[in-house]
């Protein structure tokens, strides 16, 4: 019993409280590999570098508000590749994966022309010389050889190897096959055309895609420290 004046001992009172816990920071999305991915909710769609409004989603509702890491292009943090541990290859490492191959090509049909007569020959009689087509054209088929084998069987080749780069294809983030791979070499070929424009758009292209990418749906990515 109290005494006079003095209230009772509320227990309520006497219990401290819990003490207030922080709210978890809400999970960032992962960039999808493949561009059309659909965020959860269906407002927002993967262009293949940044989420963007999907407008084929119907109206939000009222006070809808994007969940944290969508929103238009510009917002967030920059995205640098198409999948988490994965960036776009810029053109000044792709351009030494290409001098590492030409070295290879070149040491390998130097050979070969060597024992075939040589890439050019000299009439003995006449002294004219002219180009020993053989040779050329043995040439050719061993660089298209090399290019498209090793896009098709291993989605790299040894200079891509030597720098760990490799080529996939930009919807699903899948190794090539041999159709692709013959598709991106006469990509390639047309990129290289008009002053190797199509080769150079690689250093501008938000993907990192030269002309040959583009025609054959590729990617060229390398990995990066998580």
């Amino acid at each position: 019993m109290s005494t006079f004046g003095t209230p009772p001992d509320d227990p309520q009172q006497s219990t401290p409280a819990p003490a207030e816990q922080p709210e978890p920071a809400a999970p960032q999305p992962e960039a999808p590999v493949g561009a059309g991915t659909l965020s959860p909710d269906g407002q927002w769609i993967w262009d293949g570098y940044r989420w963007t409004p999907n407008p084929a989603a119907p109206s939000p509702p009222p006070g809808y508000v994007a969940p944290s890491g969508y929103g238009p292009p510009g917002y967030g943090p920059p995205v640098t590749g198409p999948a988490p541990g994965l960036a776009y290859a810029g053109f000044g490492i792709r351009l030494v994966a290409y001098l590492i191959d030409s070295a290879i090509l070149f040491a390998v049909i130097f050979a070969l022309a060597a024992a075939t007569g040589g890439l050019f020959k000299t009439d003995p009689d006449t002294g004219l010389t002219t180009i020993n087509g053989a040779a050329q054209g043995l040439a050719l088929v061993i660089s298209i050889g090399y290019l498209v084998g090793f896009w098709g069987a291993r989605s790299q080749t040894p200079g891509m190897m030597a720098l760990g780069l490799r080529i996939v294809r930009a919807q699903t983030g899948a190794p090539l096959d041999f159709g692709v791979a013959a598709i991106r070499y006469v990509g390639y070929i047309i990129s290289s055309l008009p002053f190797g424009i199509g080769l150079i758009w690689a250093a501008f292209d938000p993907r990192k895609q030269g002309w040959h990418d583009k025609i054959a749906g590729t990617l060229v990515v390398r990995p990066v420290a998580p």
